[in-house]
């Protein structure tokens, strides 16, 4: 057997990865870093891989076994070895999805379950206090409040801030005693995770019962969840949902004591629609109330991030001060956002778009 470690991608390792996955019916997934390959090899050339296994950031993904190799400690070998390279480059909070069918597999490997959603799909993670650390971190901000109304919470990417955020931000406050917002944490929006808390801040640093917390690794962006070994884009976006809602129910609620979570309605949006009804199918159960807000229009069309961001990109600041308050315009117009026109730039350049997820 022949290992070959690859940090950057290149196409022939691509190549022998795709081979295995589809052996066993899984994907490749683009935005992968890096892969550990084993070749039954005698002759020490890269020819006939076996078995496969990559990483994008904090996640390992695209593990596949060859059937005829599947039982002879392949994946562990892999994964022995995707730890030792993550943990070189400082990624020391590991995380996993997998099928339900292969948690036995990876628990021995040392994972740990964070969630799992009937016998669709799980999230392991290495560290085995990493949820119940990030929720002490949680009640450590919780907040007491004699006021009326529920500890509530919402979850946005806020992608920047618009006034369609900071009309749903007011009216979910004024229901409610204590409102956590929490501002998704991914890499993959144009704008960086500290600009768009910052924003947020600033947006809402006249509601006193506005507490704005960064959501942190547990707070699960679709632009990050793996799909590998789900066929259907629609079995993917429920799975993605199931998931996030039972993390949401099972940990970050009662770490907060959240009662109540509001969304933002989505009417045209078939994928938003059918994750507020999932958030309404497992919200409920834990004794927590789901509350559909309805998005702030501007001469007739929803004030979106995505239409923001189509302004901005085209410089049309005099539009774009029309649908975000005043802290993201000055933010907009300064040359602190400037990374954010090259990103899109760039984006539209090599085809990938600008459209995040709304009702984050």
């Amino acid at each position: 057997m022949i290992e070959r470690i690859v940090t950057r991608v290149q196409h022939q390792s691509i190549a022998d990865c795709i081979t295995v996955l589809q052996r066993q019916g899984l994907q490749w997934e683009d935005d992968i870093e890096g892969s550990v390959i084993i070749y039954n090899s005698i002759d020490g050339s890269y020819s006939d891989p076996v078995a496969t296994a990559s990483y994008s950031a904090q996640v390992i993904k695209c593990v596949a076994v060859d059937p005829l190799f599947e039982g002879t400690g392949l994946a562990q070998r892999m994964i022995t070895l995707l730890i030792e390279e993550l943990t070189e480059l400082g990624r020391d909070r590991l995380f996993l999805f997998t099928r339900v069918k292969n948690l036995r597999t990876f628990s021995e490997l040392g994972f740990h379950p964070v969630a799992i959603v009937g016998d669709l799909i799980a999230l392991l993670e290495q560290d085995p206090r990493g949820i119940s650390s990030y929720c002490r971190s949680l009640a450590a901000e919780q907040v007491t409040s004699t006021s009326s109304g529920p500890a509530a919470a919402l979850v946005m990417n806020c992608n920047p801030f618009t006034l369609g955020h900071r009309s749903i931000i007011e009216t979910a406050a004024a229901m409610s005693s204590i409102l956590y917002i929490f501002v998704v944490t991914e890499d993959d929006s144009i704008f960086r995770t500290e600009d768009r808390l910052e924003l947020v801040k600033l947006g809402t640093a006249d509601l006193a019962n506005v507490i704005v917390l960064e959501g942190g690794q547990y707070i699960i962006s679709r632009n990050t969840f793996p799909t590998y070994f789900l066929k259907e884009q629609q079995i993917v976006d429920h799975a993605y949902a199931q998931l996030d809602a039972t993390i949401f129910a099972e940990h970050i609620a009662p770490a907060l004591g959240i009662t109540r979570r509001y969304v933002g309605d989505e009417p045209f949006c078939p994928v938003t629609d059918d994750y507020n009804s999932c958030l309404q199918e497992i919200l409920p159960a834990a004794g927590i109330e789901l509350t559909v807000i309805p998005r702030l229009e501007h001469e007739g069309k929803e004030i979106s991030a995505s239409e923001v961001r189509r302004l901005f990109g085209a410089a049309d600041l005099a539009a774009l001060k029309e649908l975000v308050p005043q802290s993201t315009y000055d933010f907009l117009s300064s040359d602190a956002s400037a990374y954010a026109q090259k990103e899109i730039r760039r984006r539209s350049n090599a085809g990938t778009g600008s459209i995040q997820d709304e009702n984050r």
